[in-house]
């Protein structure tokens, strides 16, 4: 996923027929899925942590 967030940038500038950036298309499609893409991301990150760190709890004990 992170791969994906930095991919699309340069996707979208060399798209050919790209919109400038800022219009309506951008907005929606483009910016829409950016957002989307961090935040999965950093929802995969929070659940391996704390999955690991309740690992670690229960090897502990």
């Amino acid at each position: 996923m992170a791969a994906t967030l930095f991919a699309l940038a340069a996707f979208r500038n060399t798209a050919p027929g790209t919109p400038p950036i800022g219009c309506v298309v951008d907005w929606f499609a483009f910016l829409w899925a950016e957002t989307v893409i961090a935040l999965s991301l950093i929802a995969v990150v929070i659940t391996s942590v704390r999955t690991a760190l309740h690992q670690d709890d229960a090897l502990s004990t």
